[in-house]
This record gives structure tokens, sequence and C-alpha cells, in this order.
């Protein structure tokens, strides 16, 4: 292989990163119109519950056949109260917008309500983000609770924790904030998803910026010195990708370490 086959294999690359370059241009001017809307005040609120479980139902067995005349028979009591059934239900409270949601915005604060005939057991503050965050629940009839706080900033968590009788369904919440139009809801899981959007973003930065680099390296095969041997010409735009490539990878190992292995 001569140079000549070298060189124009380089331009090759360059007129691809010369693609790139301007798909590039039209994703971040898409980008700057989508950063541009999300740097509005937005307040958003947003409720997550996890999957309601049994931990005591009297009047079914394992199978889920009722055992009426059994279970007349066993005596079940939680704080003192004789119950049949009690199920536990989490809820994960979210401030996602990009304002901080304040006391004074709270015109009716956020109520949990139970389905028609629930015994509400227990209502408690399970854990906050960031730690401290102050924040109370209170059950304010048999079957409803009512969250209050002082100041939930953007991207700050609270879990409640209920113990329930009656049916085996998560609450409805509801709730008065001043520019929170509606409460938004989202699954149950682990957060991290949105963790691998970055990861995702990170990577199609690295294959840009690769490729915008192979591009620019096409000029420095032209003013090489011939006297130096092919395979240094041809070899020096590729330990410079390389070396780009190796520091960008790095990065996204130490995301990837962070979002899914790191507790």
């Amino acid at each position: 292989m001569d140079w000549s086959t070298i060189v124009d294999m380089w331009q090759v690359v360059g007129g691809i990163g010369t693609l790139i370059s301007i798909l590039v241009a039209v994703i971040s001017i898409i980008l700057s119109v989508h950063f541009y809307k999300k740097s509005k005040r937005t307040a958003r609120l947003a409720l997550a519950f996890s999957p309601p479980t049994w931990l005591v139902n009297v009047d079914r067995d394992a199978a889920g056949r009722d055992i009426d005349k059994e279970a007349d028979r066993i005596l079940i009591s939680y704080d003192g109260n004789r119950v049949r059934n009690a199920f536990i239900v989490q809820g994960r409270v979210i401030n996602r917008g990009n304002t901080p949601l304040k006391e004074q915005d709270v015109h009716r604060p956020l109520t949990f309500s139970f389905a028609e005939g629930a015994q509400l057991l227990s209502a408690a503050i399970s854990d906050t983000n960031p730690i401290g965050l102050d924040a109370d629940i209170e059950i304010v009839n048999a079957s409803s609770a009512r969250l209050s706080f002082d100041l939930l900033n953007p991207g700050d968590t609270v879990l409640v924790t209920f113990v329930s009788t009656g049916k085996r369904k998560t609450p409805t919440p509801s709730a008065r904030i001043e520019g929170v139009s509606r409460i938004e809801r989202e699954p149950w899981g682990d957060q991290r998803s949105r963790g691998a959007y970055g990861i995702f973003m990170i990577l199609v930065d690295t294959m840009v910026a690769l490729a915008i680099a192979a591009y620019m390296l096409v000029d420095l095969l032209t003013i090489l010195p011939p006297s130096l041997p092919i395979w240094f010409r041809a070899g020096l735009p590729v330990l410079i990708l390389t070396v780009l490539g190796a520091f960008r990878f790095r990065h996204i190992l130490r995301r990837t370490r962070r979002e899914y292995f790191e507790s």
C-alpha cells in the first residue's frame, strides 16, 4: 500500500467526518431549542408506588381460596387492633421540576386516599433524599394520610410507607400546589434507567468526537515530511484516535460503574 492510497483512505474518513459534523450541527440546533424550553421554570411533582404486598390475609389461603370458617379462629392484631388482613405499599414523591416547591406554594397538601372500607393502620416517612429533609406525614382519617414538607428542591425525594387493611390497591393521590397542573405517575423500579440514558449520550458524543478528529487528522497527513517512515505517518493518526477514544471510554466505564455497581 503506497502513501497516496493511505491519504485517499483518510480523505474518505474525513468526508464521513464532514457529514457527521453537519448532522451534529442539526442536532445542536434541536438540542438548543430543547434546553431553552427546559430552562424555563417549571413546577413538577411525580409519584411512584410499589406493588401492594400482603403482610397477612386470613380470609384466603395460599391458593387464594376463601377460608371464612377457619378465619374466625385466627386472631391477629396490629398495634392492638384486630385485623383480618393487612398489606404494605410505598410511595416515592419526587420534585421533577427545575424550581423548588415551598410550603407556601401548597394550597392543599398531598393526600393519599385508600379504597373505600380500608383502615389505614400506619403511615411513616421511610427515607428522604437529601437526608434531613423536613417532611411529615399524618393520618387524617380512617383511609387517608396527608404529607407536608417545608421545601422540596429539584430532585428531592420523600419515601413514605403505608400499612392498610381492605382492598390491596395503591392509594389515590391528590393535591393543590401552585404551578403544578397534575401529579405525574412514574413506574416503580430502579431509577438508574435515567443513568443509562446519560451513558448512551456519552457514547454517542464519543463516536462523534472521534469522527471529527479523524476528519481533522487528514490535514496532518499532508504536512508530515515524506522522509518519515510510511508506518509512522499512517500509524500516527490511528495512535491519536486510540488515545482519545481510550480517555472517553474510560469515562463511560466509570459512569457505568457508578450507576450500576456502586451503592
